[in-house]
């Protein structure tokens, strides 16, 4: 259970970073997408 509430916390700060950074015009949102696949099939 530990981890699952840890895997749950990265993931909404990975959400809140990613939401900032598509404010600022930094990254565009399908960028992100991609990278949030990648990152969940290395889990």
């Amino acid at each position: 259970m530990e981890n699952t509430l840890s895997d749950e916390i990265a993931h909404k700060k990975d959400i809140e970073t990613a939401e900032r950074l598509i404010k600022k015009e930094k990254c565009h949102w399908k960028t992100l997408r991609i990278v949030f696949r990648i990152r969940l099939l290395m889990n």
